[in-house]
């Protein structure tokens, strides 16, 4: 081979990993619209959820590794992992109506509703709406990632609450650091 076909190559091979993040987030995307039309909790729901799930692993890792982390990225993550949640929410909606007593429910409510007002207040002290990535936050995400699959025990009550009162510290730990800037380990 040339010199200038072995550059070619390490420029083509350079471009396509630049897109690979991005192009696992979309196929995220699409898998959240395939999540729609199944039927909550079957082995299909679950395959297209289990998918949905790693891939929001995989693309911000891969991104961070090969050093192509971008501001499109970063918003079509954000975006994806809207979709993604609120369609869960609309299909797993009616049964949890079901599952979840009373209590459970204002206590979600709270919890949406203090991260409204922290949106809220970022978005006019900072000028945009931003969260922070803590270790609390990831872990919240993932109890509630966890949830379809706690629907098919009898733990589900308690995993909420659980899931809940880790939410609930991972949003006060975001407010500390919003007022104060710092993290509490610093």
């Amino acid at each position: 081979m040339h010199n200038y076909t072995i550059v070619y190559l390490c420029r083509i091979i350079s471009i396509v990993i630049k897109h690979i993040p991005n192009l696992i987030t979309i196929s995220r995307i699409i898998g959240s619209l395939l999540l729609i039309p199944l039927d909550p909790l079957t082995s299909e729901f679950f395959i297209v959820y289990i998918y949905c799930g790693l891939s929001d692993v995989v693309d911000g890792f891969i991104a961070r590794k090969a050093h192509v982390t971008s501001e499109l990225g970063s918003k079509l993550d954000s975006v994806s992992d809207l979709m993604f949640y609120v369609i869960m929410m609309l299909e797993l909606m009616p049964i949890l109506k079901i599952r979840f007593p009373r209590f459970i429910w204002v206590y979600i409510y709270a919890l949406l509703g203090l991260r409204i007002a922290m949106y809220v207040y970022y978005g006019m002290t900072k000028k945009k709406i931003m969260s922070n990535h803590t270790i609390l936050n990831k872990i919240s995400g993932f109890l509630v990632f966890l949830t379809p699959f706690m629907m098919l025990t009898d733990y589900l009550n308690i995993f909420a609450i659980i899931t809940c009162t880790v939410a609930l510290i991972a949003a006060l730990y975001e407010i500390n650091i919003s007022f104060y800037g710092k993290h509490l380990d610093e």
